[in-house]
């Protein structure tokens, strides 16, 4: 099971799950994917205007879309909430996903006619989006996350993000926790506290020590 198929089946646990009601869930994968991977691959190749990593390609495995968009509803007075929407290479490489209006300025020195945009939180991230930058005609593999304001380096091959997807199941503002530098303020950290604090009771085989120690250095 690669970490796509992995990602749909614990979208499906978690809507089996009485304390999580989970919406917007797209967990539809390519069917047959061996036999459609040449012409996959063949599409995003005629498609873009950039080579796209082989690491990048095996997300060919989504078709469209697979993601989530949830709220634990367990215990009372926990307000924890998450969201992904991971694309496939075939939708990314087509069109940006971001608002024209941010193309008018660079931010932080990027312009981000020259990004695609492989995952976004709309309702629990508010407008968080993961980017990949397009660079002499190649699309590099390293995430950049902008939310509004700002761009920062996470520091992740897409690969790594993906992963850290799954184990965070998206819990809000997450992304913070690889980037350095970001000022994001109280709220924002307590939410991201509470998440760390949800997934580890709720998923005791995980391990967050990490993800526990970056949000203390975020705090500082």
């Amino acid at each position: 099971m690669n970490i796509f198929e992995t990602i749909a089946a614990e979208i499906a646990d978690l809507k089996a799950r009485d304390d999580f009601d989970v919406r917007n869930a797209t967990t539809y994968l390519v069917p047959d994917f061996p036999a459609n991977e040449k012409n996959l691959r063949y599409a995003v190749a005629a498609t873009s205007d950039a080579a796209v990593p082989e690491d990048i390609l095996s997300a060919l495995r989504i078709d469209t879309e697979l993601g989530a968009y949830w709220i634990y509803q367990g215990k009372a007075g926990t307000k924890v909430s998450g969201e992904f929407v991971l694309c496939s290479p075939l939708v990314f490489m087509m069109e940006s996903r971001l608002d024209e209006a941010f193309f008018d300025e660079p931010y932080d020195g990027i312009d981000l006619r020259e990004t695609r945009s492989i995952d976004y939180a709309a309702y629990s991230g508010r407008g968080i989006h993961a980017l990949l930058r397009v660079q002499k005609d190649r699309l590099i593999d390293n995430v950049l996350l902008f939310d509004g304001r700002h761009v920062y380096a996470m520091g992740l091959a897409y690969l790594d993000y993906v992963e850290m997807v799954r184990l965070t199941r998206g819990i809000a503002y997450w992304q913070f926790l690889f980037c350095q530098g970001a000022d994001i303020g109280a709220p924002r950290i307590e939410t991201i506290r509470q998440g760390l604090e949800l997934l580890a009771a709720t998923f005791p085989d995980e391990d967050y020590s990490d993800l526990m120690l970056r949000l203390e250095r975020l705090r500082t």
